[in-house]
């Protein structure tokens, strides 16, 4: 029996291990290790940290990354400067698919002249991560400029009920809970340098829930839908703890002394080709409370369109990505500036 066991057990060795080479070959985006390093409430990359993105089980878009000494990307010193600009949000701000010069940040920075627009934008983090980015600009940098982008789905994931948050969330009692993250085990590390497992648990996303799909297609077990973008696109008004998100954001956001602050809502320009102004409550609700609360505000759906529209030119990265390309950036420059000058 063993005998028999053996050649099919070197087999599958040899063909994890050529697997493992070509994936190195190939630019199998790395481990990111993000943790709470620079502020017990802030989620960022490791100071000073390189590693590898791409978009795609056919890595689209691969850029080779470097975090600053803050643990943000791309690898720009934050250092004090008088004027500077700080732009929040998720990753429509950090923009990872983009080459540096085409982001948000840098062509902020172009039209500004080259005063600094410092960007600190984290991937898959929501309203009250925004605010505690916020804080840590005004004690630890000094800053008092701040543009901060807000994304359709944000207003539900900074639910504490709904888990999609990154570090701090509004709970049922509508009081704010910061998350504590456990430091990173020596045997996830470890495992982190593999190109397959970044490949197929990253990358990928290999799960028990997707490996039931693929076993069982018509398994009705749900191992995790994504809830939010069901919910955050449905026509429907906000629910009453939704409305509260957008409240207390905006109530702790005019609680910083002396700061001057803009927010920049996202076009969805994937869908362009529409006449109503808003398809999201969320964005709409923050559009009115931003106004009332007498906060700058900027949408620049109706300048992409019609940029889109005389060109026919796309101003999204692509069909499999609906972040703002380098193209839609400078539009998107252009209207923060005119609308919401620092």
């Amino acid at each position: 029996m063993f005998h028999k066991i053996l050649p099919l057990a070197l087999g599958s060795l040899v063909s994890l291990i050529a697997m493992e080479l070509v994936l190195r070959v190939l630019p199998t985006p790395t481990a990111t290790h993000m943790g709470q390093y620079i502020d017990p409430f802030i989620t960022t990359y490791p100071p000073n940290f390189e590693f590898q993105s791409a978009t795609g089980w056919d890595f689209l878009n691969p850029q080779r990354q470097r975090s600053n000494e803050f643990g943000f990307i791309p690898n720009r010193s934050f250092s004090s400067s008088l004027g500077a600009v700080a732009l929040i949000g998720d990753s429509l701000v950090e923009q990872s698919m983009l080459a540096p010069s085409d982001r948000l940040a840098a062509k902020l920075e172009n039209e500004r002249n080259g005063v600094p627009v410092f960007s600190l934008g984290i991937p898959g983090s929501s309203l009250f991560d925004y605010l505690e980015r916020v804080r840590f600009a005004y004690d630890t940098l000094g800053i008092r400029k701040f543009w901060i982008v807000v994304e359709r789905a944000d207003v539900h994931q900074s639910l504490c009920e709904h888990a999609s948050y990154t570090d701090v969330c509004l709970d049922k009692n509508g009081e704010l809970f910061h998350k504590k993250k456990l430091a990173h085990s020596a045997l996830r590390d470890l495992l982190a340098h593999s190109a397959i497992l970044q490949y197929f648990f990253g990358v990928l996303r290999l799960s028990a829930g997707t490996l039931t799909k693929i076993i069982n297609p018509f398994s009705t077990l749900n191992m995790g839908a994504n809830v939010t973008t069901v919910i955050d696109d449905r026509p429907s008004p906000l629910s009453s703890a939704e409305t509260q998100v957008v409240k207390r954001f905006f109530q702790d956001l005019t609680s910083f002394s002396s700061i001057k602050a803009g927010i920049v809502l996202d076009p969805q320009v994937g869908n362009l080709n529409r006449s109503e102004e808003f398809i999201s409550p969320a964005l709409e609700s923050m559009y009115k409370q931003a106004i009332a609360t007498g906060i700058a505000v900027i949408h620049p759906f109706q300048d992409l369109k019609q940029y889109s529209d005389s060109t026919r030119l796309e101003m999204r990265v692509g069909p499999y990505d609906a972040h703002w390309n380098a193209r839609a950036n400078i539009i998107i420059a252009k209207a923060i500036l005119r609308d919401a000058p620092m």
